[in-house]
């Protein structure tokens, strides 16, 4: 039996939940013993699985499953689209499937688990006010067009691939390396990798893009809150690159589904102002597996049923706002602890 002590990992923020959910995710797809659980003094993320004997071969099985071909065919999935919204609901456009098209290939591969992915990214958006010919987006979308930010483009950045007229290929140079994911397993996070300077502009393939899902404060940079004005001189982006890569995995985990004004996941609620949502997480002690967290924690326990989720070991539930900001713009908050 082995255990990692993923120190850097801390549960408390939204970018660090989401990484050790996501890391649950990818050695579960192997390992069905493994399990997660958070120190409780320091909130740090630990993870164990029963047929590994040490923390080396943890920490590469993430690798491995992570730069899988599976990555590769969920995003496939998506065919053209570069964020939710680009979906409609009945009608495929180009290169671009629709949500009935791709519900009615649900139905005939029920067993795969790449519509799980698909259901953490969107889902029908009949329900919502306007434009409801289009796809909903889970609300933990930060990257719907406001600001030049496509969910799914930086999804397929963060998989090193890109979209040619034959398909999707992997980009070379690699934006995130097998190194990266090793340092979010293994050190403090610095937030100090940039997108190598081959990958920049239209030569390169990025352009400006920032590789980031904007679920930590870092990569949020309001004008307002600035110091100093930000458009008098360019400054190089850095984020946390193999954080951002693993906690796009936990999206999986946590199904969108069709409400009124759109769409949510099980622990979501909708503020009285439409414009806000809040995402709610737990922290437990005690080791789980992904079909125990699935069957329980994700469905929303520790925020209906507080009493319940305290006897399941749960110690601390988290929240974060999703704003919507001018011209639709999407950022997340300052998390902070329910109880």
């Amino acid at each position: 039996m082995a255990t990692l002590e993923a120190d850097g990992i801390n549960g408390t923020t939204l970018l660090g939940f989401l990484a050790a959910v996501g890391s649950l995710r990818l050695l579960a797809e192997k390992k069905s013993s493994a399990r997660l659980w958070f120190d409780r003094n320091s909130d740090q993320a630990r993870l164990q699985v029963d047929e590994l004997e040490t923390e080396e071969a943890i920490v590469s099985l993430i690798i491995e499953r992570y730069f899988s071909e599976d990555r590769v065919k969920e995003l496939a999935l998506l065919g053209l689209a570069d964020m939710p919204k680009a979906v409609k609901n009945d009608d495929a456009e180009g290169h671009i499937p629709s949500v009935l098209q791709l519900a009615d290939q649900a139905i005939t591969k029920p067993n795969s688990n790449r519509w799980s992915f698909i259901s953490g990214v969107l889902c029908d958006g009949l329900t919502k006010r306007n434009a409801n010919d289009l796809a909903a987006e889970t609300t933990l979308c930060a990257a719907n067009g406001g600001s030049h930010k496509r969910m799914f483009q930086t999804l397929r950045d963060l998989r090193n691939v890109a979209i040619k007229s034959d398909g999707m290929r992997e980009r070379k140079p690699a934006l995130v390396t097998p190194e990266h994911l090793e340092s979010v397993m293994t050190s403090l996070w610095r937030f100090a990798d940039a997108v190598p300077l081959d990958l920049l502009g239209k030569e390169g393939g990025m352009g400006d893009r920032k590789p980031t899902m904007y679920w930590d404060e870092h990569a949020e940079r309001l004008h307002a809150l600035r110091l100093r004005d930000p458009t008098n001189k360019a400054e190089t982006f850095t984020t946390q690159l193999g954080a951002q890569a693993v906690a796009a995995q936990a999206l999986s985990c946590f199904p969108c589904f069709p409400v009124r004004r759109g769409g949510v996941t099980a622990f979501t609620r909708r503020s009285r102002d439409a414009g806000e949502s809040i995402f709610y997480w737990p922290l437990w002690d005690v080791p789980i597996s992904l079909a125990t967290f699935l069957a329980s924690h994700a469905s929303g326990e520790a925020l209906r049923k507080s009493s319940d989720a305290r006897l399941r070991g749960v110690y601390r539930l988290m929240s974060v706002r999703r704003m919507t900001q001018d011209q639709g713009k999407l950022t997340f908050q300052s998390p902070e602890a329910v109880w």
